[in-house]
């Protein structure tokens, strides 16, 4: 199964990427601030507390994927 990552996926854009993605059988890694409970019913893998201009959200995300295969970021 094909992985996608997409960030800021809790609302608007990022989350039609993620349903988008979520109908055609792709695996949704969902990066975000806070979890929606609009993303939480998708039932994606999501990765709360990222935030990309802090190091410290950056480093979640990469732990959240650490040895995940990513085709689409």
């Amino acid at each position: 199964m094909d992985t996608v990552v997409i960030t800021g996926a809790s609302s608007g854009i990022g989350l039609e990427f993620c349903r988008h993605y979520k109908q055609q059988n792709w695996h949704v890694v969902a990066a975000c601030r806070q979890v929606s409970s609009e993303l939480q019913e998708l039932q994606v893998q999501a990765v709360e507390g990222v935030d990309v201009v802090k190091k410290e959200g950056r480093q979640r995300l990469y732990e959240a994927l650490r040895g995940q295969k990513i085709q689409i970021l």
